[in-house]
């Protein structure tokens, strides 16, 4: 029956989406009933009278797929979608999805002025069609390929929303594309890193919120940034190479500056709980090898954390957490190299770090932990060993002790991380 309904708005769409009442119908069919193909079905109806006539069951299902095999088809597809989309945009009825499919198909195939025109067309529209995956898509293609004029008209229309803009299944992509894509980044500030900065908490609390001002610290990297975000990006670099002019480094560098006392703030006050949950615990690993200035109060939380009894906490002790472990071992690794990442324009770590693996060690040595740690099977432990920094003297502490490490590892049902310290020593 579902299906008989869906073929009823066959060669009505055009007419549907003007209409007040019907079009939330329509999106209603389009965004939570219809399948891939139904769905082409009704958005090609806006390529032309030829898609809304001739229904294929085992055709293309996109605009890509049918320029593909048919490219002569180009230009009567971009007449009819510039026919569909103006009176639209125009009356500023842009909130549908189908809509943003349409936009999203006629800003990538447009030719450069008549893309140019959409664009200043709806650049304070933008903001209403964030909430889908196309359209955040388009969105991040008018911030690409908008003019000067253009973006700054976006960003402030973004400003009243931002914070739900941040923490938008999609809408955060937005956000990341202008972090990634706009040269001034004293106006971007302005317009979004300030009030970002006055909701760290709320944004870092939040599973979408947090990727943006992660994504000023690790840039592209899988696990703050969504797969659909990257891949965009990653496509749009051609054209960024054309439109941004500043060096991607310098621009982050730029950005990271602006954001860094706002975080050292939030790791000072967080840190002692954060390091133990997932989400956070990257908070607090990016901040201390990425944010710039003082961030010794932020880094004084985990070494009390360290000195702390590993007998009596056991899993819970900081070095032993599979969580917290995690960001003590990547400091104390970014005492003597760089860390991996899938971002290439990240910038050098601050030469102001604090030293990690020594004052880890030294927090060890202070607290006696050192050796309960190395038996306890603890991962940092064999980072402090490996290190060119710390390696010799952690050697001299434990070999001593090398009797008692290999009496645990016989009774331990996990023996790779003490035969790794025991190989060392």
């Amino acid at each position: 029956f579902r299906d008989e309904v869906i073929k009823s708005f066959y060669g009505h769409v055009r007419k549907l989406v003007r209409h007040k009442e019907a079009a939330h119908v329509l999106e209603e069919c389009f965004a939570v009933y219809a399948n891939s193909k139904q769905k082409w079905n009704l958005v090609a109806e806006f390529y032309g009278r030829e898609f809304a006539v001739f229904k294929s069951i085992d055709g293309p299902k996109s605009l890509d797929a049918v320029l593909a095999t048919t490219p002569q088809k180009r230009e009567t597809a971009m007449d009819s979608l510039k026919s569909t989309v103006t009176p639209l945009l125009e009356k500023g009825t842009v909130q549908y999805s189908i809509v943003h499919r349409a936009l999203l198909d006629y800003i990538r195939f447009a030719d450069p002025s008549e893309r140019q025109q959409v664009i200043e067309t709806m650049r304070e529209l933008v903001v209403e069609i964030l909430h889908t995956r196309d359209g955040a898509h388009a969105a991040m293609l008018c911030l690409l390929y908008g003019s000067v004029k253009d973006r700054k008209a976006m960003l402030k229309a973004f400003k009243p929303y931002l914070q739900r803009i941040c923490c938008e299944e999609y809408g955060y992509a937005v956000l990341v594309e202008a972090l990634d894509c706009i040269d001034d980044t004293v106006f971007v500030n302005k317009a979004v890193l300030q009030d970002v900065c006055g909701m760290m908490s709320e944004l870092l609390a939040d599973q979408y919120g947090r990727r943006i001002p992660l994504f000023v610290l690790g840039g592209r990297n899988p696990h703050y940034v969504g797969s659909d975000a990257l891949q965009v990006l990653a496509d749009n670099d051609k054209v960024k190479a054309l439109t941004s002019k500043k060096d991607a480094s310098v621009r982050r560098k730029e950005l990271t500056a602006f954001v860094s006392d706002s975080m050292t703030e939030w790791a000072a006050a967080n840190t002692t709980k954060a390091i133990f949950d997932p989400l956070p615990s990257q908070a607090v690993n990016e901040i201390l090898l990425r944010a710039h200035g003082d961030k010794s109060a932020a880094w004084q939380r985990v070494l009390d954390l360290v000195r702390m009894d590993v007998a009596q906490l056991g899993a819970d002790h900081v070095l032993i957490s599979p969580i917290a472990n995690r960001v003590v071992t990547n400091c104390i690794l970014a005492e003597h190299s760089v860390p991996k990442s899938a971002d290439s324009t990240l910038p050098a770590l601050p030469e102001s770090n604090p030293k990690f693996g020594s004052e880890v060690l030294d927090a060890l040595v202070d607290s006696e932990q050192l050796v309960p740690a190395a038996c306890a099977g603890a991962f940092p432990v064999r980072a402090l060993l490996e290190s060119p920094v710390t390696g010799e003297r952690a050697k001299q502490l434990l070999r001593p002790h090398k009797s008692s490490i290999e009496a645990v590892m016989k009774e331990a049902s996990k023996k790779r991380i003490f035969e790794a310290i025991l190989n060392i020593l």
